[in-house]
């Protein structure tokens, strides 16, 4: 049971570290949404320039012209709205190394409480011998200054 709340504090601490660098994965595909939203809201503007142009010679009616002009509108929103799940994200990782990050350092902090925990079960006689009489069972709770135990040399 001891060794289990320790082995489980090592897992929280992996998991951790896979979600901060889940997170960073994250980041480069955002990153990579900024860009494809930023190339289309070019061919939107692009496709509304000559559209202006179309519209003003009176070779296109205007609902294509009207079309046109909400597709920037929608590239637009798109864009920013990647670039704000982008900024989100980065806020996250906020360019500090992996073992500083709040969710490492939490899973760190209960891994070394664990193991202390653990190592605080284990009771050591300060002298050699062999045990002459149990005052405590298995599961009992004891208090501190109480003797548990005659050491016989």
């Amino acid at each position: 049971m001891r060794n289990l709340v320790l082995e489980q504090a090592k897992s929280n601490l992996a998991n951790a570290v896979r979600q901060v660098e889940q997170l960073g994965f994250t980041v480069q595909q955002l990153q990579s949404a900024v860009h494809a939203n930023e190339i289309s809201l070019a061919q939107a503007q692009g496709n509304l320039a000559r559209r202006v142009q179309l519209e003003k010679m009176g070779a296109i009616d205007k609902e294509s012209f009207q079309h046109a002009k909400e597709a920037v509108e929608l590239a637009k929103a798109n864009l920013n709205a990647s670039k704000n799940q982008l900024a989100a994200n980065q806020a996250l990782l906020s360019n500090v190394p992996l073992r500083e990050q709040p969710q490492i350092q939490n899973a760190i902090n209960s891994l070394k409480q664990a193991w202390l925990n653990l190592q605080r079960t284990k009771i050591r006689s300060p002298i050699d011998g062999y045990v002459a009489r149990r005052n405590v069972q298995v599961g009992q709770a004891v208090s501190v200054g109480g003797a548990l135990m005659a050491v016989g040399i």
